[in-house]
């Protein structure tokens, strides 16, 4: 399913998209272990930095 969402502001170049994502790996195992990034969004044009914890 897609959504319609409005326009983003063009004084904003990473809007709603995962940027520099950098994936850690277990020191241990050596496999993925978190997945970071970060996004510029929201009502102040802020960036927000994402952690997904990757499970297997």
């Amino acid at each position: 399913m897609y959504t319609i969402e409005p326009a983003f502001p063009q004084n904003l170049n990473r809007f709603r998209r995962l940027k520099r994502s950098m994936i850690l790996l277990d020191k241990n195992e050596g496999i993925p272990s978190f997945l970071l990034g970060g996004t510029q969004d929201g009502e102040f044009e802020t960036s927000t930095t994402f952690v997904f914890d990757i499970f297997y």
